[in-house]
Order: C-alpha cells, then sequence, then structure tokens
C-alpha cells in the first residue's frame, strides 16, 4: 500500500464514523423529543398544565391525611410502654403527692429557665 491508498482508507474510515456518529445524534435527539417532550432543557424540567385543580388538591390532601396518620402512628407506638408488666408508665414519678417541684428548663422557644411540674 503506497501513501495516497492509505490516506484513502483514513478518510472513508473518517467519514463512514462522522456518518455513523450524525445517525447517533438524530436518534438520540428524536429518543429525548419523545421522552422528555421536547430539545429545550427548560420544557423538561416546567410541570404540565393542570386541568383539574380540585383534583390535585384532593391528591395533595389524601397524601397528607396519609403522613399524619402514619406519624400519629408511629407517635403512639413510641410512647407505648415497652415491657414490664402491663399498665406499668414509662416514666415512675413517684407516689408522692406532695407540693409542686422546680426543675430547670434545657431550653426552647424562650430560652433556659426555670418550670414549675405540676400533678394533674
Amino acid at each position: 500500500m503506497n501513501f495516497k491508498e492509505i490516506e484513502d482508507q483514513v478518510d472513508r474510515e473518517m467519514a463512514a464514523e462522522r456518518e455513523a456518529h450524525a445517525a447517533w445524534k438524530a436518534r438520540r435527539k428524536l429518543f429525548l423529543d419523545q421522552l422528555l417532550g421536547g430539545a429545550d432543557p427548560l420544557t423538561w424540567q416546567m410541570p404540565t398544565e393542570i386541568d383539574d385543580f380540585d383534583a390535585l388538591l384532593a391528591q395533595h390532601a389524601a397524601q397528607l391525611r396519609n403522613v399524619v396518620r402514619y406519624m400519629m402512628g408511629e407517635a403512639a407506638e413510641a410512647g407505648e410502654p415497652h415491657g414490664g408488666d402491663e399498665g406499668e408508665d414509662v416514666l415512675d414519678v413517684g407516689e408522692d403527692e406532695g407540693e409542686d417541684e422546680l426543675f430547670e428548663s434545657p431550653g426552647g422557644p424562650d430560652g433556659p429557665g426555670e418550670h414549675r411540674w405540676t400533678r394533674s
């Protein structure tokens, strides 16, 4: 093979590679247009138009209701005594019927301070 033949062969291979790449780009663009609804990246992020806002609001309300039910169930399970006799308190405050006690608060929205523990 001489230099001219090698050069022609390289040119043919490069042209075939460019054509294959162009065909791949065209297929990829078509795929993304069908998948994402357009070539503009902003349209990919834009929500679809909503025809029935009441139905959407009902879906959101149902989701919130389910979340609240789940969290209330978790809170109820966390407050149940684990182990011990049935009906035994998790926190034993004692049998003393005496005066209310003061305790130091670790802090809250109003900051640290004294609070009175009242028995009810």
